[in-house]
């Protein structure tokens, strides 16, 4: 299991240079909003950045690979929830291989003060991340998505894995 990844954001021609750079898996991230910045996710956690965000890696199946759509899921919990919080993820994390699509999930916990989750999934198709959501499977983390954002704790994102040859358009 991988113990630390790192994401870096940025414009799409500075990450593009940057991921040169970093060892493999790397992957350059286009994002589905335009409002949204480009990110770099080093799966290695080995790269060498000025402001990356780390975390270390909580759980982990399957694999990110390029042409997916990765959804980015990020949570800020208190220490109260947290047990709470991580047990939920385990029925998700067991519930995983049901989930038509999915690719790699990865939970990690960023390595500041405050209590912060990522959930990444990788996805074949922009759409079934969504169908997931709308699954038994997604239950557990629901109760944590609604409260989370009704006290601005809680947003996701999503990506496209781009192809080396799609990093300059």
């Amino acid at each position: 299991m991988t113990q630390f990844i790192q994401t870096v954001f940025g414009s799409q021609g500075l990450l593009a240079s940057l991921i040169k750079k970093t060892p493999e898996p790397a992957f350059l991230l286009k994002p589905s909003s335009p409002e949204q910045v480009s990110m770099l996710l080093d799966l290695s956690g080995k790269g060498k950045f000025s402001a990356p965000v780390r975390f270390n890696v909580s759980k982990e199946v399957g694999t990110v690979k390029t042409g997916e759509f990765v959804q980015c899921m990020y949570f800020y919990i208190t220490e109260d929830e947290e047990a709470v919080f991580t047990s939920q993820m385990d029925k998700l994390f067991t519930s995983s291989e049901i989930a038509p699509g999915l690719g790699g999930m990865i939970l990690a916990r960023a390595k500041t003060d405050r209590i912060q989750y990522l959930l990444l999934s990788s996805w074949e198709h922009s759409t079934d991340f969504f169908a997931m959501k709308e699954t038994p499977a997604f239950t557990p983390l629901r109760q944590f998505t609604t409260r989370a954002a009704n006290s601005g704790g809680y947003h996701e994102i999503g990506y496209k894995v781009l192809a080396p040859h799609e990093y300059r358009d």
